[in-house]
């Protein structure tokens, strides 16, 4: 019995990096697919409190797009949340270390500071025209070292996700 729980912790604490990456990655689709039949722009602002991530459903309130002043002011409307983004303590939204290479074909090292890379404000926004802000998510096991992102790319709005293991570096997952 005490050989095979090392492996059944691996393979938890790896579904719920997985199970997290789904959950907000169909949220992100969903904001998408509500900006589209409301003809309104929707977005998914994340941010950082006491190391600890959350976020907002927000829904333009100016026919402007979601702007970080815009929602301090009330004018774009928090429609949800917050919502942590912990999932059952075993993964968050965070990057391992600085010494991660870049998802490729990028070069270079990630900031283990800026795991939410969605322009400076980190907010995810889609118009009603369906177009997405560029960006991506990096999710990170607290027991085991992996990592999954969720990558948004313009104009085309597709997601992607990739899957990286100190072992065998990133690979995309779909």
């Amino acid at each position: 019995m005490a050989i095979g729980m090392p492996s059944f912790w691996r393979f938890y604490s790896a579904m719920s990096l997985k199970n997290q990456v789904s959950f907000i990655v169909s949220k992100m689709k969903t904001i998408r697919y509500e900006a589209i039949s409301k003809h309104i722009s929707h977005g998914i602002l994340f941010y950082e409190v006491k190391k600890e991530w959350y976020y907002i459903i927000v829904k333009d309130g100016n026919s402007n797009g979601i702007w970080i002043e815009d929602i301090k002011n009330g004018i774009d409307k928090i429609a949800e949340g917050p919502y942590s983004c912990n999932q059952e303590g075993f993964s968050k939204i965070g990057i391992l270390n600085n010494n991660i290479p870049e998802i490729p074909p990028d070069q270079g090292y990630l900031d283990a500071n800026k795991p939410v890379q969605f322009g400076k404000s980190g907010i995810f926004a889609c118009s009603s025209g369906g177009s997405c802000s560029p960006g991506t998510i990096y999710f990170m096991s607290k027991s085991i070292s992996c990592m999954q992102a969720i990558r948004v790319y313009a104009p085309t709005s597709r997601f992607s996700i990739w899957s990286y293991c100190e072992t065998s570096g990133w690979h995309k997952k779909w």
